[in-house]
């Protein structure tokens, strides 16, 4: 089994250059076989810069507020 990484993009007709809100990220899985490397799966997805939200954005607060909530309720203990 092998695991395969790759960044690409679709240049259409009418452009020089690949934009880069247009890269995808694909991760795929290849099994070997009697037969010869068959793909077993295959993931696509966008490429996005990671951010990290302000302290006092909205994800943030939500992502607070649930972690409140939870202890409060007493999930995640054990």
């Amino acid at each position: 089994m092998a695991i395969v990484h790759g960044t690409a993009s679709v240049l259409m007709p009418w452009r020089f250059t690949l934009p880069r809100r247009r890269l995808s990220r694909q991760t795929i899985v290849v099994v070997r076989t009697e037969a010869g490397w068959k793909i077993g799966a295959i993931h696509n997805g966008r490429v996005r810069p990671v951010t990290v939200p302000e302290p006092d954005a909205f994800p943030s607060k939500m992502s607070q507020l649930m972690a409140r909530t939870a202890h409060r309720l007493g999930l995640g203990r054990r």
